[in-house]
């Protein structure tokens, strides 16, 4: 299968999800550890999270960037 168009990679690709952190045992650390062992390291990946602080275990990558929803964090 041919792509009918070509991705122009000069212009920075950012990703965005979000996760609860009562959820991060349930999905979100899979999810991350998944975009750390299979996206390119060019591309960006913004997590919005709210619900407390971020687990002491997070995982951490120069291409993640987390950001809080909550008003006191």
């Amino acid at each position: 299968m041919t792509i009918p168009y070509k991705l122009d990679l000069h212009v920075p690709i950012n990703v965005i999800t979000s996760f609860k952190i009562s959820d991060y045992d349930v999905y979100a650390r899979r999810f991350i550890e998944s975009w750390v062992k299979f996206w390119p390291k060019n591309i960006r990946l913004t997590v919005y999270y709210d619900g407390g602080k971020l687990p002491k275990d997070i995982i951490k990558e120069k291409n993640i960037t987390y950001v809080s929803l909550d008003k006191n964090t």
